[in-house]
């Protein structure tokens, strides 16, 4: 039940077996042991799924961003007597 006006609770109204239809988390540390020790370990793999498992090549992967570095040059005076707010 969400807390209204004066964070007063109010009436729930529970019907019959209600403790049945409440849904609870007590048992959340037992769930993440279990979690845990199902989870895939190092090493579980096969030879086959390791052969499977490699970086796709081609046009589409991997995606680099080659950019080419421009020279550096001399600032001009047109360039040093540039006033950004003047020109809007």
């Amino acid at each position: 039940m969400a807390p209204s006006r004066n964070d007063m609770i109010l009436k729930p109204h529970f019907h019959k077996n209600w403790q049945r239809r409440v849904a609870t988390w007590f048992n959340q540390p037992a769930h993440k042991i279990r979690r845990k020790t199902s989870a895939p370990k190092k090493g579980d793999s096969s030879a086959a799924k390791l052969k499977l498992a490699t970086q796709l090549t081609g046009p589409v992967m991997p995606i680099r961003n080659i950019y080419k570095k421009e020279k550096a040059r001399v600032i001009t005076e047109e360039e040093k007597n540039f006033k950004a707010f003047a020109s809007l």
